[in-house]
């Protein structure tokens, strides 16, 4: 498997683990306007796209990031974690993926308690992270 992407590189934002991140991210009105161009560009496919979105949103509130197992591409499974900058004012997605068939048993693991990752799961919220680096 080779993926060529490079800065610039455009992934759908539905079905990516860095599009999942950046949509987790956003508060759910802010949503809607991705929602109806996903909408509109996919529409025999919204249904299932949906799903995984709100699979996505309910990874990230229980463990603070997204997968895409296959759903993106099918060879590629790959996480994804929104930082929140500017007090929720600016969302900048990461993620990090791999060739991976897809494989049914596999499931997020919470991260142990302390491990100083950011995001709802640990009861941060948004913008928990920005104001730690403003401080600094």
């Amino acid at each position: 498997l080779v993926l060529r992407l490079t800065v610039g590189s455009r992934v759908p934002i539905g079905t990516s683990a860095v599009g999942r991140a950046f949509l987790a991210a956003l508060p759910p009105k802010e949503r809607e306007p991705y929602y109806e161009a996903i909408r509109a560009q996919n529409p025999d496919a919204w249904p299932d796209i949906q799903r995984g979105l709100e699979r996505a949103f309910k990874e990230y509130e229980q463990y603070g990031f997204v997968t895409s197992d296959g759903e993106w591409n099918r060879d590629v499974s790959a996480v994804g974690v929104p930082l929140i900058l500017d007090n929720g004012g600016q969302v900048v997605p990461f993620n990090c993926g791999g060739s991976s068939p897809p494989h049914p048993d596999r499931k997020p693991r919470p991260a142990p308690q302390g491990s100083g990752r950011a995001g709802p799961a640990n009861g941060a919220g948004p913008g928990h992270l920005s104001e730690t680096v403003n401080e600094q």
